[in-house]
């Protein structure tokens, strides 16, 4: 017993994209280009307008020097972090003050803790 699946009163027909679909998509793809075109022209009537392509400049280094005062950059300036490393060694190290009169430094933190318990 075969059956038969298909519905003869069914017609069939292709997947097809209607041609005005491509008509529209060109068009958008023209006016995109047409764009791109005028753009590009109007960039070339301006350059040649004011003398061709701008050229870099070439950065001179500042002077290291003004008026006899050192100029350092301050980026590559080490100073003051060279101090605060100087500091902290300072506050977190045991010393001699002035040893004739017998006072010393201790570490920062010592210190606290004495005067706390100094205070209780």
């Amino acid at each position: 017993m075969t059956r038969e699946l298909r519905n003869p009163e069914v017609r069939l027909s292709e997947d097809v994209v209607p041609a005005h679909i491509f008509a529209i998509i060109a068009g958008f793809v023209l006016i995109v280009l047409g764009g791109i075109a005028w753009a590009w022209g109007a960039y070339q009537s301006t350059t040649t307008r004011f003398g061709g392509l701008p050229v870099p400049e070439v950065l001179r280094a500042a002077p290291r020097t003004i008026s006899g005062v050192a100029q350092t950059p301050i980026l590559l300036d080490r100073e003051g972090q060279r101090l605060r490393e100087r500091q902290r060694r300072h506050l977190e190290s045991f010393g001699w003050v002035d040893r004739a009169a017998g006072v010393v430094h201790i570490p920062i933190d010592d210190a606290i803790d004495r005067v706390v318990e100094e205070g209780r």
